[in-house]
């Protein structure tokens, strides 16, 4: 059994990233420890169901399958806010890719299939 899985699991981060889990896990919105929440006025649908509860597995994190030494050169003046780093990593990153899909010819088709019959 998988009792106690995200306590364990957390325990074993450094403060900086455990604060910034329990925050992403409680609000489920990858930002910045400490930053506004404001303006997230609607829940993502796919993050919490109808009773306000985590859907996804215990062990989701935003960090895992992306590589440490990549986003850690975005830590800023809090060197702890590991989450804080890969939010402005995946914002640099994001920003790249709009800019590049502005300055090539691209087109996109979508459609609404399941991919198995693709």
């Amino acid at each position: 059994k998988r009792i106690d899985h995200i306590d364990r699991n957390i325990y074993k981060m450094s403060p900086g990233r455990r604060a910034g889990a329990i925050d992403f896990r409680k609000h489920g919105i990858l930002l910045p420890f400490g930053a506004s929440r404001k303006d997230f006025t609607t829940p993502n649908p796919t993050f919490f169901d109808g009773q306000n509860s985590w859907p996804m597995m215990d062990d989701a994190d935003p960090l895992n399958g992306w590589a440490y030494s990549e986003y850690i050169k975005y830590v800023l003046v809090t060197k702890n806010d590991i989450y804080g780093a890969f939010f402005f990593y995946l914002r640099d990153m994001l920003l790249a890719f709009c800019e590049r899909v502005r300055s090539c010819r691209v087109s996109f088709q979508l459609l609404a299939v399941n991919a198995v019959a693709l």
